[in-house]
């Protein structure tokens, strides 16, 4: 049985963390992106921090339609291709597309790319001002 020390994604985060400390991180050309869902602060604190409270008060319905409107990859490509990587975190959605193979990337759907974040964002600030 592995322990999880012995594990890989142990073992990789060791390996950034050395190489972070020794300013030995790689740098890639990107677009990253934060989408923040506003107002979600104010409402954990206004319902308590209750999730029983938020989902009455529909924040919980929100959230689940952002990230179905705005959690999904918009540049999907397959390696060398850019392709984009997501994480969500709470009440935001971090984006980023890594441009290191530059001669394998496209301006037409970059331009699309940044064209549907501005769409997403915008679709986020609507839905964010439905629920006040």
């Amino acid at each position: 049985m592995t322990t999880p020390w012995e594990k890989q994604e142990y073992l990789d985060s060791v390996a950034w963390a050395k190489k972070s400390k020794a300013g030995e991180l790689e740098v890639k050309p990107c677009i990253s992106v934060w989408m923040d869902v506003c107002g979600f602060g104010s409402a954990l604190e206004k319902c308590a921090w209750d999730l029983v409270e938020l989902q009455k008060c529909g924040m919980l319905e929100l959230l689940s339609t952002i990230y179905q409107r705005a959690g999904h990859p918009f540049l999907v490509g397959v390696e060398p291709m850019p392709y984009e990587s997501i994480l969500i975190i709470n009440d935001g959605i971090s984006r980023t597309v890594d441009l290191d193979k530059p001669e394998y990337a496209n301006c037409v759907p970059f331009v699309f790319y940044l064209r549907d974040l501005f769409f997403a964002h915008r679709t986020l600030v609507e839905l964010t001002n439905s629920k006040g």
